[in-house]
């Protein structure tokens, strides 16, 4: 009981009661009950101390990261210039051999040996191995513009071998060229492989990395398709990453009575929604008045130097059509294989899972372990497990 009266006496004495307590006669006329009062009171105020501290420090960080956001909307205002997205005009200034390479370029008749020294010395990586291959670029009109379209042929002149076609689709801010292994794995195998460049992208005109409306991109696709019918060697197969699966997306839910002429499908890391796809419309919304482009790290003559932030309004706008559509629509009963890595940090994948399941309800879906978003590019052990995944899945629909 002595230590009790300790204990209470303390937190008395921290609340300035004026009471001299000791082990002696006066402390066995404490009323405990009073003491008892005292003490809670006290540990009231302690957590109301902890409290306020706690809400003050909130405050602050709040404040820094507001401060810290003004910051970096204001390098990038800075580092930016403002600038309108890039011209084609603007890219082929910049980069003479873009424009020296698209100056080989005629129009795509499929089968036709072309004069393209500079493209071809380009673009060897995608046939690199094979002395029998040949790279057939050309172009064709889109919307007006000259869009680039190269052709893979596993020999040449051509022969009654070939395993069929398969129509690579590059993702936003990529290339053909970025999806050498692919196309080189595709070409071992027997197949003709078709790689066209998306408007703003690689050799292809428009403004770079530019889009009004995600639609196009299946539109994009099915000119592609008109472009080769009955010339490349059935059957056909359709692989896209990121933004060029996007494209199949949209031109499948165009064709939902099953009149596409592919037999197998492989999305790889579709895009329907970016990462932090809520926190990028915040920063959009706040940047809108200043800011048209973002510097890229993809400075090159097939590359996209600065993003047009128009881009993603196109995608907001698009993700809007697609969920206002999405009870209306009935579903693509069509058998589709999408492989996503567990890393990606570039598309919000697991809401994308969601509505492809949604639109497609036969779609296959494959995750890689540790995959990111540039899996099928990276020269990893992990690429080399896509790109068996994409080969056997191709050639199962062949049996």
């Amino acid at each position: 009981m002595r230590v009790v009266f300790r204990f209470y006496a303390v937190y008395s004495q921290g609340l300035g009661d004026r009471a001299d307590f000791s082990t002696s006669k006066i402390g066995r006329r404490v009323d405990l009950r009073r003491r008892y009062q005292h003490s809670c009171r006290y540990l009231r105020k302690g957590w109301s101390w902890v409290g306020a501290r706690g809400t003050a420090l909130w405050v602050r960080a709040r404040s820094t990261a507001l401060w810290v956001g003004v910051v970096v909307v204001l390098s990038m205002v800075i580092v930016t210039g403002c600038q309108s997205p890039v011209t084609q005009r603007e890219h082929a200034e910049r980069y003479p051999l873009f424009d020296a390479m698209r100056g080989e370029l005629g129009p795509f008749q499929y089968g036709k040996e072309v004069d393209a020294p500079r493209t071809r010395r380009y673009y060897r990586k995608c046939v690199v191995g094979l002395p029998d291959a040949y790279h057939q670029p050309g172009f064709f009109e889109f919307d007006g513009v000259a869009m680039a379209v190269h052709a893979f042929y596993p020999t040449f002149p051509r022969t009654e071998s070939e395993s069929g076609t398969v129509i690579v689709l590059h993702g936003y801010l990529s290339h053909a060229l970025d999806h050498a292994p692919l196309i080189n794995r595709a070409l071992r195998e027997g197949y003709v492989v078709i790689a066209p460049e998306l408007p703003g992208h690689g050799l292809s005109g428009g403004n770079r990395g530019g889009i009004d409306d995600f639609r196009t991109y299946g539109a994009f696709l099915d000119t592609v398709i008109k472009l080769i019918a009955g010339d490349a060697p059935r059957p056909w197969h359709v692989v896209g990453h990121s933004t060029g699966a996007l494209a199949i997306f949209e031109y499948l839910r165009d064709n939902t009575a099953g009149t596409d002429p592919f037999e197998a499908v492989i999305l790889v890391a579709p895009l329907i929604r970016s990462w932090a796809y809520g926190a990028a419309r915040f920063g959009r919304f706040i940047t809108s008045p200043v800011i048209d482009t973002v510097l890229t790290r993809y400075d090159s003559p097939l590359g996209v130097p600065q993003m047009p932030l128009s881009w993603f309004d196109a995608q907001v706008e698009w993700n809007r059509e697609l969920q206002r559509n999405a009870e209306t629509e009935p579903p693509v009963l069509r058998e589709l294989l999408v492989l996503q890595g567990n890393r990606d940090t570039v598309v919000a994948w697991r809401y994308n899972r969601k509505i492809i399941r949604q639109v497609f309800p036969l779609a296959e879906y494959q995750m890689i372990s540790g995959g990111t978003h540039t899996m099928l590019q990276e020269e990893t052990p992990r690429q080399d497990e896509v790109l068996d995944r994409i080969i056997r899945y191709v050639g199962g629909t062949v049996e």
